[in-house]
């Protein structure tokens, strides 16, 4: 576990953010400002990287870490968690810890888009750094040779307008629906995230072949700086509603099913029955 932490006192009402999209656990705590700026606010965070134990650890290495920071379970005001898009186990891992500690502190809840957080980020250091505003696109590994992909515009402020919904692709017709996009805007295309590091030969392959100026942003842009996502919280709608997961393909298990039954010599449709009906039910 790695932990970082700032000098900032604790604020009266703290905010909890928890991110499990991808393989690591993130956990974020400060106060979420208006205007977006949160290096000031941030309390502390930590990251893991046990996601087969994530289920029995998270909740006790949160407790931990506010006993560290010397504050109280009861300063936390409201929790946000990223549901969505990202491996189904760490969604629902997140979730469910942010359920049972809202319900348990009688806080709100919100959700958080993991693409959006993402391209927050870059657009800020983009903008901070004058670049223009090129098209940006989160790229995420759903699986081998696929990807989730988001793109999104820059205002002129630097903030990340999404152009369309999270669609999975495999990543010869990701690199397609990107260069058409792209083309159609007349810009160049900034592409980020676990997807780019996993695909970057063919996904410049592709671009460079359809005629697309573009750039990939480095492995940290594949991640969320623990800023940016109490920065993303700053717009969230709280409730004291469970959050909704925002699954863009299913449990790799769910959709093995019919295999794995088959291996085990149970037959496949009545696999799948029993499944629906205790998920159901």
């Amino acid at each position: 576990m790695k932990t970082q932490r700032n000098e900032t006192s604790a604020p009266q009402e703290i905010t909890l953010v928890l991110n499990a999209a991808e393989g690591r656990l993130q956990v974020a705590a400060g106060n979420a400002c208006a205007d977006g700026t949160q290096q000031a606010g941030l309390l502390f965070s930590f990251e893991m990287t046990v996601p087969r134990q994530g289920t029995e650890i998270l909740a006790p290495a949160i407790q931990d870490a506010m006993k560290r920071m010397r504050v109280s379970m009861q300063q936390i005001g409201r929790i946000a968690v990223v549901n969505g898009p990202g491996g189904f186990t760490g969604l629902r891992l997140a979730l469910s810890t942010a359920l049972g500690m809202a319900r348990a502190l009688n806080v709100p809840c919100a959700g958080v888009s993991y693409t959006a957080a993402l391209a927050a980020d870059a657009a800020a250091v983009l903008h901070a750094a004058d670049c223009g505003s090129p098209l940006l696109w989160a790229v995420l590994h759903a699986r081998r040779d696929q990807v989730m992909v988001q793109g999104f515009r820059p205002d002129n402020t630097g903030t990340a307008v999404p152009l369309h919904p999270v669609t999975t692709f495999g990543v010869a017709d990701a690199c397609s629906h990107m260069a058409a996009v792209t083309q159609s805007c007349g810009c160049k295309a900034c592409l980020f995230g676990s997807g780019v590091q996993r695909n970057a030969d063919a996904i410049c392959r592709h671009l460079t072949a359809a005629g697309i100026s573009h750039s990939l942003l480095p492995a940290r842009f594949s991640h969320v700086r623990p800023e940016a996502l109490l920065a993303a919280t700053a717009d969230a709608v709280w409730s004291h509603e469970p959050v909704e997961p925002e699954y863009v393909r299913g449990c790799d298990a769910e959709e093995n099913l019919p295999r794995m039954a088959a291996a085990r010599g149970m037959q496949p449709e009545k696999a799948v029955e029993a499944l629906h009906r205790l998920t159901t039910s």
